[in-house]
């Protein structure tokens, strides 16, 4: 996320990422699935943010997709 050159693929993965995580969450211990939610809730932030810097078209399109699916799984954290 805080490469200048940014493109769709951090995106991608962090949806991925929240999906294991959405799938996988109630096997977490507690404290860890707390440093989790702080840690992504600021990726993810910092994503937001930087959804503008992805070169238009495919890219973003894509980018933006990926944060759409995001957002309600970050809304469980």
């Amino acid at each position: 996320m805080r490469d200048a050159q940014l493109s769709h693929h951090p995106y991608e993965t962090l949806l991925q990422i929240m999906r294991v995580i959405e799938a996988k969450g109630a096997t977490i211990p507690k404290d860890l699935a707390k440093i989790l939610a702080g840690q992504l809730t600021e990726i993810i932030g910092r994503a937001t943010a930087r959804v503008g810097v992805v070169p238009e078209g495919y890219q973003r399109n894509h980018a933006t997709s990926a944060m759409n699916d995001i957002e309600p799984i970050a809304a469980l954290l």
